[in-house]
Parts: structure tokens; sequence; C-alpha cells
């Protein structure tokens, strides 16, 4: 539907509004959200809801009344198996009818694929709806191409959720799959935090490609994925050649070595957006490829590369040396470092946040002067 809608002109798109609101926004995007409100059957959901909840245990009950009543910010539902599927539906449905919850986290087990693809139905009105949801965490589902497309539409339309963390999953490898996802991203501009760890993906390259024309995307973190390898380094290395935006980049525990990092390295020498890089247990070994980036990138402020194996740091002193911008560089847990060299690294990290702190009053004060 949403594709259809998308291609009929705005005069027709305001018609189609008028049989179901006499609120007829001008703004297209706004425009096509409305109709999906509004077309959304949420009379035959509360007729559900009103239904399951009459054979509701209490405890159950009590769930379902917080969610109704406004009474929760936070809602976290892990499956159990004593839950049978009509009180994952009543949960599920609850959810429609909330306009409190700010934090909402699902984590899955063992749901059945019947089971996953209702509540990912659910989720995408839910989604279109809510206007309060702004932290939205799914864990340990497998998306395969009706999951990723009920998740993918409901995000589409919404204007909330700020960030999304999707740890532990499995995206099937199906092209249309990775697709969906990929188009999603390039589009959205409302979410600025974006996880995705622990995962089962094969094709990191479509959502990097997506990624370089995403506007709104400040936090990735893809930390502890299994399948990462050095032919999705050289794409991610691609992205931050191009992307603008990201801020905050997390590649912890990739079994990343010195090849995939020095497709990293490279492009960050000609970065000028990211502050923070944290690649932590790793298999870096080359500490050479550290020490040339820090000698040419002047926006980094925050580096994590502890519990790798580095060596030859012998010209650390002189990277830093003219480098004022490195306020924290944690290099701990690197047996091969000397006493030398994390003196050097101390010392120069402590001048410079101390030349922050002298900038940042003198900022404080000339703002004062203005005011």
């Amino acid at each position: 539907m949403e594709d259809k809608l998308s291609r009929l002109p705005i005069e027709k798109l305001q018609s189609k509004l008028k049989y179901l609101t006499n609120d007829i926004p001008h703004d297209r995007n706004k425009l096509i959200r409305s109709i999906l409100i509004h077309n959304i059957d949420v009379d035959a959901w509360k007729r559900k809801l009103s239904i399951l909840y009459k054979q509701l245990s209490d405890p159950l009950k009590i769930i379902i009344n917080d969610i109704i009543k406004n009474n929760i910010t936070e809602f976290v539902y892990e499956y159990k198996k004593q839950h049978t599927y009509d009180e994952m539906q009543a949960i599920f449905l609850s959810l429609l009818f909330n306009t409190s919850i700010i934090h909402l986290t699902f984590t899955n087990h063992v749901l059945f694929p019947g089971v996953q693809m209702f509540f990912v139905d659910i989720l995408k009105d839910v989604l279109i709806v809510s206007n309060t949801i702004k932290y939205l965490t799914i864990d340990r589902f497998d998306f395969d191409v009706h999951e990723i497309k009920y998740l993918t539409d409901g995000l589409s339309y919404n204007i909330s959720v700020r960030h999304l963390a999707l740890n532990g999953n499995v995206i099937k490898p199906k092209e249309i799959v990775y697709i969906m996802l990929s188009n999603f991203i390039s589009k959205n501009n409302t979410i600025t935090h974006f996880t995705i760890s622990e995962s089962y993906i094969r094709e990191w390259n479509y959502i990097f490609k997506a990624l370089i024309n995403n506007t709104s995307i400040i936090y990735l973190n893809i930390s502890k994925n299994t399948f990462f390898y050095n032919k999705h380094l050289v794409g991610l290395g691609y992205l931050l050649l191009h992307n603008t935006i990201i801020e905050q980049l997390y590649l912890s525990h990739l079994s990343m070595d010195d090849v995939g990092f020095k497709h990293i390295s490279q492009s960050l020498e000609h970065n000028k957006t990211l502050n923070i890089l944290d690649v932590e247990y790793n298999l870096i070994t080359d500490g050479r490829l550290v020490t040339n980036l820090l000698a040419v990138n002047n926006t980094i402020t925050d580096i994590f590369i502890s519990y790798n194996h580095l060596r030859n740091l012998e010209n650390i002193g002189d990277a830093l040396s003219n480098n004022i911008t490195i306020t924290s560089l944690n290099i701990e847990g690197n047996d091969n470092i000397s006493q030398q060299e994390k003196e050097q690294v101390e010392s120069y990290v402590d001048r410079n946040k101390m030349i922050y702190i002298v900038n940042y009053k003198s900022l404080i004060h000339m703002l004062l002067e203005l005011l």
C-alpha cells in the first residue's frame, strides 16, 4: 500500500484523506502517514483485545492495564514459554493504545515463525501510530521477507524513534531482504543512533552503501558480529570516505586484523566528521596505522584500541605532539607496548585535556561578555 500511495499525486492523496479525516496536512510524508494511520483498523484490534482480555490471568491484566492507561514509560517484553498465543496477542495489541512508552524492548528466543510475523505486523501499526517511542530494541528475531517489510514499513512512517537497536538477530540471506533494509536506511531521516550487533548478517555492503545517503545517523555500532570480514571493511572504509554525518563508530569484537583496520584508518585520515572510534578486542598489531592516523586527523577526540596486540608505537610521541584534539586514547591490554610509550600517550592526552578546558573556559567567558 505504501508504494501505491507514494506514486499518487498530492491532490489524489488529499482527496483520499478527506474520506478519513478533516485534518489535511500539506507535507507529503505527513499526508501519507495520516492515510496509513486512519487505514489501520484500530476498532478491530480493540474488539480483539477486549475478547482476549477476559481470558487473561490477573497478573497479565495488570500489565495490560498499565500499558493502556499510560502508567509506564518503559516496557520490556521477553518471550516466556508459559505465555499462550492469545496472551501474547493481548500484550502486543495493548501497545496500540499506549501513548506514554518511550523505551520499548522485545527479546525473542523461541517464538514460532507465525507468532513472530503476527508480532511484527502489529509492531508496524504501533510504530505508525506512536509519537512517543524514542528507543526501540528488537533482540533475537529471524527477519525474513515479511518481517523485514513490516518493520521497515512501520519505521518509515514513524516520527519519534531516535535510537534503533537490532541485536542478535538473523537477517535471512535473501537479496530482497537486504534491499528493503537498505532502502529504509538510506531514506530515513529521524533515527540518530543505530546499533546492529551480534547478528547473523552476510551482506553488510548493502547497509554501508545505504548509510552513504543517510542524513541522520550520527552513532553506528556494529560490534560483536561473527560474519564480518575484511571485504566488509572495504565497504565500511568507503562509507567513511563519503559519509559526513557519523560521529561515533563502534567496531569492537570483530576479529579485525591489520588488513581490515588499514581500510578504516586510511579512510579516517580524510574523514572530518568522526569523533569517537572504538576498535577494542580485535586482532590489530601494527601501531604505525594508529600513529599515521593521529598525525593527520584533527577531528577524532576518543580512540579505544585496548586489548589488541599493538606494537611499533615508537613514533607515537611525534604523532601526538602536533595533535591537540585527542583527549582519550585507551591502549591498555596491549602487552607489547613499552612503559615509555604509555607515558608519552598519557602525557600528550593530559596536555590536550588542559587545552580543551582552557578553550572551553575562554568560550564561556566570551559568551558572557556578549550578554
